[in-house]
């Protein structure tokens, strides 16, 4: 069993859903398979070079991710959301636009697991993998700030 434990040091996960605008006030929870693959192809690119290794590895790393989907053990969340009032100019008059900016507010010390039961890596892919949870900076938006690791499967 693969498991990847998710915690939220700032209280908050921010990603809107595939096919919703983001003034929707809709959150995407818990984060989607799409959405944790696409994130370590970016967190791959952004390792050192020297470090990277071939992206072979990594197609084949996201080839096991994304064979089976995964389970979810997803800690309590609150969809909330704040409203600024942006200053939209239009020639020479300003006029204000409602913007939304939802989140799902989340304790910091729990943890979102994201398990593939039926999964076993070989050593590289463990490696590669742990390389790029430990480089992992955020998922969803920017603010979203994330501490990922490789947890026990057996939660």
């Amino acid at each position: 069993m693969l498991a990847i434990g998710f915690r939220f040091p700032a209280g908050r996960y921010h990603a809107t859903p595939w096919g919703r605008h983001v003034n929707e006030a809709d959150v995407e929870w818990p984060p989607c398979p799409w959405r944790i693959v696409r994130a370590l192809i970016a967190v791959w690119h952004c390792l050192p070079e020297g470090s990277r290794g071939d992206d072979t590895g990594l197609a084949h790393l996201l080839g096991c991710l994304a064979a089976s989907p995964p389970v979810y053990a997803i800690p309590p969340g609150i969809h909330s959301h704040v409203r600024h009032y942006m200053p939209v100019r239009e020639g020479t008059k300003e006029k204000n636009s409602l913007v939304f900016d939802a989140f799902v507010r989340v304790d910091p010390a729990e943890e979102l697991a994201v398990a593939w039961p039926d999964l076993e890596l070989n050593r590289e892919n463990l490696e590669l993998l742990d390389r790029l949870l430990s480089a992992w900076t955020y998922l969803g938006r920017a603010e979203s700030w994330v501490v990922a690791r490789r947890v026990d499967g057996n939660r």
